[in-house]
């Protein structure tokens, strides 16, 4: 026997209206599967963006354990996923001439106030290896307005830093020299100011070094009678014209 069709028995207003509710359900549920795509391509352009980027990337759950780390950052610190996932961020790769506490407290500060980080410390690699890193930091706040986690994104400085080492070693060395020379020996900015004065010449003017620092030579230590002279060799010198004062 034939099945009697039951739309018939429903009014045609109410037919209308179902029909509309289920276009209007299936309309939804599509625009949730094309934002879901639009989520998911957004998710995976961040997520091949940390992974591309050749930086260090790190996000550091509120209790300071590590949440995620990018492979950059894994590479240079010889280490897996595996081996930094929920460690202890400080315990795993601070050295111990860098303060556990105050990363700690730091980390408390932010979970507190939700600040913004801007700093550069060293850390370790697997290995022992000390790598200088300059942070820029934001907690992620989840839809209660608490901290989800601590997101860091860092630049190796270890090549820069260890210039900088290097050159202020020289410096140290150079300054030792000119103290150990029996003479006065000064340089002078392009405005004729003392930028640079050793011991002797400390003591042959009979003032300190921060004393001495910033004056002008000619007006300060010149003779009225050669201050005109001096000036215009100084002046000949910063045009590129070698010449003598005496």
């Amino acid at each position: 026997m034939k099945k009697k069709d039951r739309t018939n028995d429903i009014p045609d207003a109410e037919l209308a209206l179902l029909r509309a509710r289920i276009q209007e359900l299936e309309s939804t549920c599509e625009e949730t599967r094309t934002h879901g795509r639009h989520l998911q391509s957004e998710r995976d352009f961040l997520r091949l963006l940390v992974e591309a980027t050749a930086a260090y990337f790190v996000a550091i759950d509120s209790e300071g354990r590590i949440v995620r780390m990018n492979d950059f950052m894994l590479q240079a610190t010889g280490y897996t996923e595996e081996e930094v996932s929920g460690r202890d961020y400080a315990e795993l790769v601070l050295p111990d001439d860098v303060s556990k506490e105050q990363f700690r407290a730091t980390m408390e500060r932010i979970v507190r106030l939700h600040e913004t980080v801007l700093s550069e410390n060293w850390i370790l690699s697997k290995a022992g290896a000390r790598l200088c890193v300059r942070w820029h930091g934001k907690p992620l706040l989840n839809e209660c307005g608490e901290m989800d986690y601590f997101f860091g994104v860092g630049i190796d400085v270890t090549e820069h830093k260890e210039a900088e080492e290097r050159l202020r070693a020289k410096r140290v060395k150079a300054q030792e020299y000119l103290d150990l020379a029996g003479v006065l020996v000064l340089s002078l900015d392009r405005e004729g100011c003392v930028s640079k004065i050793n011991a002797q010449g400390c003591e042959v003017l009979g003032g300190s070094e921060a004393e001495i620092l910033g004056l002008n030579w000619a007006e300060k230590f010149v003779p009225d009678r050669q201050r005109r002279q001096v000036e215009e060799v100084f002046s000949d010198l910063l045009a590129g014209n070698a010449r003598s004062f005496i």
